[in-house]
This record gives C-alpha cells, sequence and structure tokens, in this order.
C-alpha cells in the first residue's frame, strides 16, 4: 500500500475554519490534537457574503461588509505546525533545516518533485503555547490563494499533505483536506 488517506467523512481529514475581517484559518486537528494552523492574510468579505447568502453564517446586525478599509491587508500565509508530544526537546533546531521537521510547501495542488520550485519560508521561529504545545512558526509570501503543505515528522511513521484553498470554506477530496501517506 503506498498511500492512506484519511476518509473525506473523517473528522480528522477537514480543518476547523475561522474567518475574520482580515483573515481566514484552517486548523488541522488529527487524533485530538492540533497538528497545524495555516491563516491567509486578506479580505473576507466576499467569502463571509457567501457563507451569509447560504445560511452557512449569521452576522450581528451592526455589521457592514461594505465599510472597512481593507487596502492594508498584506499577501501570504502565516504557518504554524505543532510537534507531535513524543517529540525530544533537543531535536528543536532554530531553522527549516534543522527543526526536526521536513517541511514543503507549493502553490496549487501538488507538491513538486524538485525542490527548487518550493516557496521560500522566512520569518521562522519556534514556539511554546500557553497550553503546552510546542511548535514551529513562519510565512509564506505568495498571492496564490491555493497551497499545498507537505511535512515529515509531524504525524509519526507518515508524511501529511495539507491542501488549502484560501477563497474557500468548503471542504472535498481535493480542497482544505489532509492526506496521510505511510513512510516506506
Amino acid at each position: 500500500m503506498d498511500k492512506t488517506e484519511i476518509a473525506p467523512t473523517d473528522r480528522d481529514s477537514v480543518p476547523t475554519v475561522h474567518v475574520h475581517s482580515t483573515n481566514i484559518v484552517y486548523v488541522f486537528n488529527y487524533q485530538g490534537r492540533t497538528i497545524l494552523e495555516a491563516k491567509r492574510l486578506m479580505d473576507t468579505t466576499q467569502i463571509v457574503q457567501e457563507l451569509v447568502e447560504a445560511g452557512k453564517a449569521e452576522l450581528p446586525s451592526n455589521v457592514n461588509l461594505n465599510g472597512g478599509d481593507t487596502n492594508y491587508i498584506p499577501e501570504g500565509w502565516s504557518i504554524e505546525i505543532y510537534y507531535p508530544s513524543a517529540f525530544r526537546e533537543a531535536n528543536r533546531g532554530n531553522t527549516p533545516e534543522t527543526s526536526g521537521l521536513d517541511i514543503r510547501i507549493a502553490e496549487g495542488e501538488t507538491i513538486p518533485i524538485n525542490r527548487q520550485s518550493d516557496l521560500k519560508i522566512t520569518e521562522f521561529t519556534q514556539i511554546n503555547k500557553n497550553d503546552g504545545r510546542r511548535g514551529v512558526r513562519f510565512s509564506v509570501k505568495t498571492q496564490t490563494p491555493e497551497i499545498t503543505i507537505q511535512v515529515d515528522g509531524v504525524v509519526p511513521a507518515n508524511i501529511a499533505t495539507f491542501h488549502i484553498n484560501g477563497d474557500s470554506v468548503e471542504a472535498d477530496n481535493n480542497q482544505n483536506i489532509l492526506r496521510l501517506h505511510p513512510i516506506q
């Protein structure tokens, strides 16, 4: 078996999505713990309007979707990846290459074979959350709303691939989903 996928109906395969006025956040969990949060900085007015019109969201009566100046919103993604609880503290380095995680990010639906096509990871730092979670935080500068993140080391014995479409909160077999591939 060269590929194991979490069933699309499995709660672990799709993210919880938080929509704010200046960003949208995709939170992926696996076996009861958060393993990745991806925040796209953007004007979410259109997404909110579509959710309201579809009856999937309600807004307080004092909210004006057309009233804000959103020109200040930067482009790109801010990503946090959380180590498994058994990950040794000594293995946490200060760069993507020494972090103990093999992280690759690409625009679109697939990770290319050639690493030279990967998006550049910037502002990389180790983080310790108040709830005890340890991980890494970094930024990726791109105007493309659709990215794929591949991480070796976040789910033991698997390579985790997260496909995210920042223009949508919907999940299906191709977008806003987590896939696991056993390490051979």
